[in-house]
């Protein structure tokens, strides 16, 4: 009898070590993610690039920038808008980063072949530069070919110029004299991005008082002029000085505001573009404040995986027509601004894309 009990005993122990590994075993695999970590992988920026991709019409060499969709008909049709200027950049971008993390050379070369046709067609039509200018940065950082920083210079007389102060922050023309700085090292361009970002705090925020609301906080109110200030405007004008006055209007909008508690309120091309910026600059001063990286890396994770939740319209996820896109309204998406989120999925998931602003 007593072999017997101690048989038993051992077949008990041995029962209880497996029961405990599995659950130490369950435990490590589902537990919640840690601070700072991300569920973003490149498969999921692989498959925001698809849509890109096949948004490309090999035939002109351009993108269908704009779609028109009816979750009713289950279509997007491209819509041909001539008021709207042919912004390819992170488009092309995304197909760069997309294809170097997942050594693919055809999107590699794609991407290549596009900038490489703008450069052509910018000697007959200079906008053709301005229309790509953050590629052209890009290649001419990474490459060291002359082209592409002779073709930013070709549209730096337009970028300097003057013209009031909304139309230079809604044409992103003050990040574009960063780029132009960063590339050349002319001081020029430094001193008028900093010209611009001085005058800007000497009157904001009193001068946004007639700005659309797009949503309201205890304490205050986010605004239409709010995000596109600090992304094309604040930023650059630190990255270039490293002066945290620059910072600072940044950093408290960001730390008021809880967008990621309303990113419903960002639902049009122009808002979802804004909404792109924010997590972009959010990313770009977790990088430069470490007091800050980890709650501001959260604060665009989350954003970003509600987009990707609520918005994206996969075969898993059939809101219109299951093509992969991003719906940035709810009946429009648009090219460019996916290319431009794929860059933020790409950092998001610690995937190195080679270029930041």
């Amino acid at each position: 009898m007593n072999g017997t009990g101690s048989g038993s005993r051992k077949v008990l122990l041995l029962l209880l070590g497996i029961a405990a590994l599995t659950w130490l075993i369950f435990s490590a695999t589902n537990k919640a993610a840690p601070s700072g970590e991300t569920s973003l992988t490149l498969d999921t920026a692989s498959r925001l690039a698809q849509f890109v991709d096949a948004s490309l019409d090999e035939t002109t060499k351009t993108y269908d920038l704009f779609f028109r969709c009816s979750a009713i008909q289950k279509t997007c049709a491209t819509v041909i808008d001539p008021s709207r200027p042919p912004h390819m950049g992170y488009a092309t971008m995304s197909l760069d980063h997309v294809g170097r993390a997942m050594n693919d050379d055809r999107l590699v070369n794609k991407a290549k072949k596009l900038i490489d046709q703008s450069v052509e067609n910018c000697e007959k039509d200079a906008r053709y530069c301005e229309w790509n200018f953050f590629p052209l940065h890009y290649y001419a950082k990474t490459t060291g070919d002359a082209r592409y920083r002779a073709s930013m210079l070709k549209v730096a007389d337009t970028i300097m110029g003057d013209r009031p102060m909304r139309e230079l922050v809604g044409n992103n023309l003050p990040v574009k004299l960063w780029l132009l700085y960063d590339v050349t090292k002319d001081e020029t361009y430094r001193e008028r991005l900093t010209e611009l970002a001085d005058e800007q705090l000497a009157v904001y925020p009193r001068d946004r008082q007639n700005d659309d609301i797009v949503y309201s906080y205890e304490g205050g109110d986010v605004r239409a002029y709010d995000i596109p200030i600090i992304w094309s405007l604040y930023l650059p004008a630190y990255k270039a000085t490293g002066d945290a006055k620059y910072l600072k209007p940044t950093t408290d909008f960001f730390d008021a505001t809880r967008l990621e508690d309303n990113v419903d309120k960002f639902w049009s091309i122009s808002a979802t573009g804004d909404l792109v910026k924010a997590i972009e600059a959010l990313l770009d001063i977790a990088e430069a404040d470490s007091a800050r990286h980890d709650a501001y890396r959260a604060k665009a994770q989350t954003i970003v995986d509600i987009l990707l939740k609520e918005r994206w319209d996969t075969p898993e996820n059939v809101l219109v027509n299951g093509d992969k896109g991003l719906l940035v309204s709810p009946t429009e998406k648009a090219t460019n601004i996916q290319g431009w989120l794929i860059h933020s999925v790409l950092e998001l998931a610690d995937i190195e894309t080679g270029h930041h602003y």
